[in-house]
């Protein structure tokens, strides 16, 4: 496994693999985990963070990524760069690009996705980002104690976790994409009990 570090001077930064496992800090990587971490060599059911492609037609579910569906049949291209990374997928119909950076003045991450459909028939897709909110340590410690609300104006969620002893702020999630819908407790969006 290969693993980047993307950090900035305002003290945020991502952690990347390989394999499109995305771990996000504020401050500190250790205390202040905005997702969980969960880069270690055992595999995760489902991992802090991941982009959900839906197709409206077809019902299949993809990703720009190895994670978190690991299909052998679906190769990805990763390009780690200074600041960025870029993850490159091929399939029958489509080809996906990924590109996810962390601006030098910002305390924040940016996220691109490209969708180049291959065929001669029309796709339209549900994009579907899924972040596992933590403000924290570890998950364990932060369950119940995050405080979540969208914005309709700006069509973002805002999360805040007033206990957080390291570091208290708050951080957000926006698209450029029409929100449909939003989700923020996580059994409702994975299922079972976790």
């Amino acid at each position: 496994p290969w693993t980047h570090v993307i950090a900035n001077e305002r003290e945020y930064g991502v952690v990347l693999n390989n394999e499109g496992e995305i771990y996000s800090f504020m401050g500190n990587s250790q205390q202040n985990g905005i997702t969980p971490f969960s880069l270690n060599n055992v595999p995760v059911q489902v991992p802090g963070q991941a982009l959900y492609l839906y197709n409206m037609e077809t019902g299949a579910l993809d990703g720009p990524t190895f994670l978190p569906f690991r299909r052998i049949d679906e190769p990805c291209d990763i390009t780690f760069g200074r600041g960025y990374a870029v993850y490159r997928k091929e399939t029958t119909d489509v080809d996906l690009e990924y590109t996810i950076f962390v601006p030098p003045h910002e305390p924040a991450e940016v996220r691109q996705l490209k969708i180049k459909n291959k065929s001669s028939r029309t796709m339209t897709y549900r994009v579907v980002p899924y972040l596992q909110i933590m403000l924290g340590e570890i998950p364990s410690d932060t369950r119940g104690k995050i405080s979540a609300e969208y914005d309709e104006s700006t069509q973002a969620l805002f999360f805040s976790n007033p206990q957080n002893d390291f570091y208290r702020g708050t951080a957000f999630v926006a698209t450029s994409l029409k929100v449909l819908a939003y989700e923020t407790v996580r059994s409702r969006f994975v299922g079972g009990n976790g």
